[in-house]
């Protein structure tokens, strides 16, 4: 970014003056050149109206995302562009073609011929590519609540405009409406899950369900892109926060709801050593980034504690109980306190400590280090009648947590119940974290543990750091 398309504390005064066009990189130059087209007249753009120097301005401006993005008029995505001085475009040679005019005789039963003149573009004849994904721009972090929280945004993307809204979606060969040109590339929250809920419209279970799934889908696609800084984990994502938290009279919890915890904390680590190509091969194992962080950025039972993505699995709503017996609703936990205490006035942003106080069933177990024998998961035991068995799986955070070949022990603490007819849990894997009694962090999510194995346990007070 060339110095003269930002704004720091030495060139605040001289930015409040003038900003020269010439300065700018490309982007900001096409951006603002198609404002003046649409004939708006102020526009946003971070890096000249964020002071880059001053952590202060940053903090406050970086609350205010959620305000700036779903009351702006429009947002122009440059999204084909790897960097600022692409600018926004359309690559000529990637536009479909046409449109083109078709004309043939058509001849009736009675002999009769007919001219037909169609209008017509070029269209694959099998499924189209999803252009948008894998535009540039839909890998990077901070990107990811702009397009959530916009009303309209218009795509510059490599082989076509795309426009969308709450109520259209549309290209520039299609303009009337083009939901293919999307093809799969939906927003989570477009059906209207985010901004201030009308008070007089309360949700019912099934809407409340639904809600529930579009946040843990935003949090799949959030945490599958990239941040240059790890430090901006909660920061990039607080405007869906905020917006979301306008909707709800609940706690936010470095990226869990309190009305909703105990679902929230069943998230996965999205690890796996088949990587993307979804083929597993044992001698070479895919690079595995997931790791935590030496500088603090969220508690260990908080998804933005790890450097890669997460997601959560189908049956965290297919599969589990909604309803559970009361002999299985015993193995639940009580939360008795969850608190964050935020590192500075943002509540949606960076932490210094967060903490979850329980009591539930938790009982001792270990790992083997089975290593990738299972691919993402290992085998959890414990010692029966003098023998290892096997109880359950875990699959951990962060997988160089588990030395091949090296036995560990884990405390498995039941969190939900899946259907009756299914009989097991899911849990949270803990180990000490080292600093007090009866204090753990977070190693991993355990699974396909039988309800009957926790049965025997005393219920126990714990703090989850």
């Amino acid at each position: 970014m060339p110095p003269t398309a930002t704004t720091t504390s030495s060139t605040l005064a001289e930015r409040l003056q003038a900003i020269p066009t010439a300065g700018l990189s490309r982007t900001f130059a096409d951006f603002i050149d198609i404002a003046r087209r649409m004939h708006v007249r102020y526009v946003w753009i971070d890096s000249l109206c964020i002071i880059q120097d001053s952590r202060e301005d940053w903090e406050k401006e970086a609350a205010r995302m959620a305000l700036v993005y779903s009351n702006a008029y429009c947002t122009i995505a440059a999204s084909s562009s790897e960097n600022g001085n692409e600018g926004c475009h359309v690559d000529p040679d990637s536009k479909p073609y046409g449109p083109v005019n078709l004309s043939f005789d058509e001849i009736d039963e009675n002999g009769k011929t007919t001219v037909q003149n169609v209008h017509v573009f070029s269209l694959f004849g099998k499924e189209l590519v999803n252009v948008l994904q894998q535009d540039p721009l839909s890998s990077r972090g901070w990107t990811f609540q702009e397009r959530e929280l916009s009303n309209r945004v218009l795509h510059y993307s490599k082989d076509s405009i795309r426009w969308e809204c709450r109520g259209l979606k549309a290209s520039l060969q299609f303009p009337w409406q083009d939901t293919k040109a999307f093809n799969g590339a939906l927003r989570a929250f477009d059906a209207g899950q985010v901004g201030p809920r009308k008070p007089d419209r309360p949700l019912d279970e099934k809407s409340e369900e639904k809600e529930q799934e579009a946040w843990f889908e935003a949090v799949q696609r959030y945490t599958n892109r990239a941040l240059t800084k790890q430090a901006d984990k909660l920061h990039a994502f607080s405007g869906i926060a905020r917006a979301v938290g306008s909707r709800r009279n609940d706690r936010y919890l470095a990226g869990l709801w309190y009305s909703n915890l105990i679902r929230c904390l069943c998230w996965n680590s999205g690890w796996h050593p088949a990587g993307k190509h979804g083929v597993f091969d044992p001698e070479r194992p895919e690079p595995i980034t997931h790791a935590r962080q030496s500088e603090y950025l969220a508690p260990s039972w908080s998804w933005a504690c790890l450097t890669g993505s997460v997601r959560y699995e189908w049956w965290i709503f297919h599969a589990l109980d909604p309803h559970p017996t009361r002999q299985a609703a015993r193995l639940m936990p009580r939360i008795l306190e969850a608190t964050t205490d935020p590192a500075g006035f943002d509540e949606y942003g960076s932490l210094t400590r967060g903490r979850i106080r329980l009591a539930g069933k938790m009982k001792a177990a270990f790992t083997r280090g089975e290593g990738f024998a299972r691919q993402d998961r290992e085998g959890v035991y414990d010692f029966h009648r003098g023998q290892a068995r096997e109880v359950g799986m875990i699959k951990y955070d962060v997988p160089a947590e588990s030395p091949p070949g090296l036995a560990q022990a884990i405390s498995c603490l039941c969190l939900l119940p899946r259907a009756e007819r299914l009989g097991d849990a899911v849990g949270l894997g803990l180990v000490p974290s080292g600093t007090d009694d009866g204090c753990y962090r977070r190693a991993g999510l355990v699974s396909a543990i039988r309800l009957s194995w926790y049965e025997d346990c005393m219920e126990e007070e714990i703090t989850i750091v």
